[in-house]
């Protein structure tokens, strides 16, 4: 499997975290959440999740954030 399309996509998104946080002093990254659909040659579909939280309902929390991010358009 060719992950090329998921590096790259990681490393715009830590490009653009980089660029908005370059001046401001003591911000660091807390919890990711990384959700890949994976498509098969026959139409299947199967989707990965990790994340770095130290409980399920973190997790869930910053799932409803994104939720709301993706909606709002914002």
């Amino acid at each position: 499997m060719d992950v090329t399309k998921a590096g790259l996509m990681a490393a715009n998104a830590m490009e653009w975290i980089a660029k908005d946080y370059e001046d401001k002093e003591g911000w660091e990254i807390g919890m990711m959440i990384n959700i890949v659909q994976i498509n098969g040659p026959n139409g299947e579909i199967e989707n990965r999740v990790q994340n770095n939280a130290d409980a399920p309902f973190e997790a869930l929390g910053l799932l409803r954030v994104a939720e709301h991010i993706i909606v709002s358009g914002n």
